[in-house]
């Protein structure tokens, strides 16, 4: 007579799937972040370049 194997305590198994939600959310959040901060500093670069590319004509 083996033992029979331990059900997974359904709040863990529930708390264990809504970590891994929070940390796709942060992943995708951190990416969303890192975007914004290429389009803005890009954004300014070009036009500080672009800027001092007029005045010299």
């Amino acid at each position: 007579m083996g033992k029979k194997p331990e059900k997974e305590n359904p709040r863990k198994k529930k708390l264990q799937k809504v970590q891994s939600a929070a940390q796709q959310q942060k992943g995708k959040l951190y990416i969303i972040v890192a975007c914004i901060a290429l389009l803005v500093c890009g954004c300014c670069t070009k036009q500080q370049k672009r800027q001092k590319r007029d005045r010299k004509k």
